[in-house]
């Protein structure tokens, strides 16, 4: 039975939450699955490979939710109940990749412009001048969307190519070589896209975690196409994360709009 929370043991969690890292990543139970198993998927939140907690499936917050393949699109939304954990448990009924995509709807937070600060340099967001010693404001007003894939596989021989292509999100990370099929020390081309868009000089964050649960990170920027590339580690866990932020005019209901976006997939050697 869990213990009851108080309502200041509540407000303190969530100014912890908001203080830290809080990226929405798409969590399969596995990467590599057989045709006819079931794929479960989890929403964890928090530090990548360190998350504070597990979301359960919102349907008011998640315009989209799909299971895309080689062969087409699934919606996945009405196959799962509103509050469901894990937040998709699919049968897989295809041979090769099949990538997951989430969607949800805007938030908003409130941030003390230190925090903010802070918040900036810690999660390598470009293009924000922001200096909280000299801001008049005593209080950051920010609404954030976030834009989540995950891709699996059950069949590494197959040589399936939709997933390099966009599939519409407002922020969204491309990986160009099916990780499955790898070869040692090749290059994984990644592509980062502003409403459908190369964005020029944004800033790509890679997680790797490998054997011992070693974790490994590193920061790429895009060039004037979006691209940017990174040598992964073979039999490693990977989630990259991009943040997009502007500021917005004045008398908006927020100051500045951030869109997050992450994407998990494990790196394997080669294929059949």
């Amino acid at each position: 039975m869990k213990k009851l929370i108080t309502s200041t043991a509540v407000i303190l969690l969530l100014v912890a939450v908001a203080a830290s890292s809080h990226h929405y990543v798409l969590v399969p139970d596995r990467f590599v699955y057989q045709k006819g198993d079931t794929l479960n998927v989890y929403l964890m939140v928090g530090e990548v490979f360190a998350y504070e907690f597990e979301r359960e499936l919102q349907d008011s917050m998640t315009p989209r939710f799909d299971l895309i393949t080689q062969t087409g699109t699934r919606n996945i939304l009405p196959l799962m109940p509103d509050g469901a954990d894990p937040v998709a448990t699919v049968p897989l009924d295809f041979d090769g990749l099949g990538l997951v995509v989430m969607q949800r709807m805007p938030s908003m937070i409130t941030e003390t412009p230190g925090a903010f600060q802070r918040y900036l340099a810690e999660e390598h967001v470009n293009g924000i001048a922001f200096d909280s010693t000299k801001t008049k404001m005593t209080e950051i007003r920010e609404k954030y969307s976030r834009c989540i894939k995950t891709l699996v596989t059950t069949s590494r021989s197959k040589k399936d190519d939709f997933f390099t292509k966009p599939v519409g999100l407002k922020l969204e990370l491309l990986i160009l070589k099916n990780p499955y099929r790898l070869m040692p020390d090749e290059e994984m081309p990644v592509q980062l896209l502003l409403d459908g868009k190369p964005l020029r000089d944004g800033s790509i964050e890679v997680f790797m975690q490998s054997y011992g649960n070693k974790v490994s990170t590193l920061v790429l920027k895009t060039d004037k196409k979006g691209m940017a590339s990174f040598k992964p580690a073979l039999d490693a866990t990977c989630v990259i994360t991009s943040i997009h932020m502007k500021e917005l005019p004045k008398n908006s209901e927020a100051d500045y709009e951030s869109t997050w976006a992450s994407y998990s997939f494990k790196v394997m050697n080669g294929g059949e």
